[in-house]
């Protein structure tokens, strides 16, 4: 069996599963293959409304780290937000500064606190020593706003913001 044969079928038995269960060994078969034509597949999961389908899918999606940062990015669901929420948790724990503008628009305006949560916690886990040196202190300092702003929200969102942050800034 080729590769492309071998990810065709994984993709394709993600796409057929006919219950819960199946799709939840699909995708941990799929994100396990750790296959970068399956980000797209593995990201669609996240609007599935599956909760542990969707939390292997964002788990072998950071395993890819920067290389999915683009595909996420582009294929992020501007109308489920639980899918929008998984997505963001998965940028949150690849930490690619190029998140920055995303994670900044959805921790200070989205209607859904899991994804101001999944955000606020996203700007907490930036590897800044990745984002060009002269643009470092304008993004912390935007960040740092964004991060008093999400101060005004629920206690729920401030569960999620780690404490490090302000000290790792300053």
């Amino acid at each position: 069996m080729t590769n492309t044969t071998r990810e065709q079928e994984l993709i394709r038995a993600v796409k057929e599963a006919d219950s819960a269960y199946s799709l939840v060994k699909a995708v941990r078969i799929l994100a396990n293959a750790h296959l970068e034509a399956a980000i797209p597949t593995l990201i669609a999961v996240f609007s599935y409304n599956n909760p542990g389908a969707a939390e292997l899918a964002a788990g072998g999606i950071v395993r890819f780290g920067k290389t999915a940062v683009a595909q996420l990015l582009n294929l992020i669901d501007d109308y489920n937000y639980g899918g929008r929420a998984w997505a963001i948790r998965a940028l949150s724990g690849i930490g690619d500064p190029r998140a920055f503008d995303t994670l900044i628009e959805a921790a200070e305006t989205d209607f859904s606190m899991s994804v101001r949560r999944a955000a606020t916690k996203g700007l907490g886990s930036l590897d800044w020593e990745d984002m060009p040196k002269d643009k470092i202190p304008a993004a912390q300092e935007q960040a740092f706003k964004t991060l008093l702003l999400t101060c005004q929200d629920t206690p729920s969102v401030m569960v999620h913001l780690p404490f490090s942050v302000v000290r790792k800034w300053r």
